[in-house]
């Protein structure tokens, strides 16, 4: 009795399991990565962020529980195949007693004459545990079929998230927020000092860059804003936080310009790395310059350090991440 294995399609099994595993933990990592990096304020309210931690951390569980299903399964079937290099060509002969037969046509039922072997001969339904076992031969069978092609439009479709956000489309939009005043912004100067006011939001600013008379009455004055840091200037950056209108798929990013005092940037820098997505307070002198792209009025906030430790300690102060980054002030 001979037993035709198709080798090609083990392969196109294995294929198939590696390409699954690799698509399936690099959408766990993105996940992991979209709440590590904050990016996830733009897509989604903050209560579903665990969710999304979670779910990345039981995906990539699953990847790694099956990856090391594989790796046996691939080590079982190599050594079964190195075992099993014959045709599997089992004849019926030379048994330790005699199977005498009757003298005349079979015609291919294989009915055995009426007679005593000394054992019994009833050919009973495969036991399911011993499907693949046969004349004292072990026959690995992977859980698979045979003769399947490799569909790699379902890896392409798998693949969609990862390139979305390897290419920055999977974001809240922080990272690309108000570049072009970050690199510039005209209209910057001196201001008349006008005291403190700390209690001013972000929604506040955003209406002030839209009313001229907002703008003189409170421009100059000393303001304390709560922001995710985003830039990589030495000299300026941006807080960023999200005004939602109906949902967090709406969000868009209120932006604010923060800058060193341009008398003392030659003397003082930011360190970008110490602070690049985290949650900082900054304190300083409310100014409005213009975008020179859109020539859209922006706020500016004039940090005015003395020391490097007042830069890194009292006008630039990180802070633990705010429950509700939607400016609702």
């Amino acid at each position: 009795m001979s037993h035709a294995h198709n080798h090609e399609g083990q392969t196109t099994y294995y294929t198939e399991q590696i390409m699954t595993i690799a698509a399936c933990g690099a959408i766990a990592g993105v996940c992991i990565l979209l709440y590590v990096q904050g990016e996830l304020y733009g897509l989604l309210t903050p209560d579903q962020h665990p969710r999304v931690l979670f779910g990345g951390l039981g995906l990539l569980t699953l990847v790694l529980i099956r990856a090391a299903y594989v790796w046996i399964a691939a080590g079982r079937t190599s050594a079964k195949t190195a075992d099993n290099g014959h045709d599997h060509d089992h004849s019926h002969q030379d048994h330790s007693h005699d199977h005498a037969h009757c003298d005349h046509d079979h015609g291919h039922d294989h009915a055995h004459c009426d007679h005593d072997h000394g054992h019994d001969h009833a050919h009973h339904e495969p036991v399911p545990e011993l499907a693949g076992q046969a004349d004292g031969h072990d026959h690995f069978h992977d859980d698979h079929g045979h003769d399947h092609g490799l569909a790699l439009w379902r890896y392409a479709l798998m693949a969609i998230p990862v390139a979305l956000f390897i290419l920055g489309l999977l974001s809240g939009g922080k990272s690309a927020a108000n570049e072009s005043a970050i690199n510039d912004v005209n209209g910057i100067g001196s201001a008349t000092g006008k005291g403190d006011n700390f209690t001013i939001g972000f929604n506040q600013l955003e209406l002030a860059s839209r009313n001229q008379d907002v703008r003189e009455l409170i421009e100059g004055t000393t303001v304390r804003l709560k922001g995710e840091y985003t830039g990589d200037r030495s000299d300026r950056f941006t807080l960023v936080r999200y005004k939602m209108n109906c949902c967090a798929r709406d969000a868009v990013p209120l932006n604010a310009v923060i800058m060193l005092d341009p008398a003392k940037s030659n003397q003082f820098r930011v360190d970008p790395s110490a602070y690049r997505f985290k949650w900082v307070e900054v304190t300083g002198q409310l100014q409005f310059g213009t975008d020179p792209r859109t020539k859209a009025v922006l706020p500016v906030i004039i940090l005015s350090p003395t020391s490097k430790e007042q830069l890194e300690t009292e006008l630039i102060r990180v802070i633990p991440p705010d429950t509700n980054p939607y400016a609702n002030d």
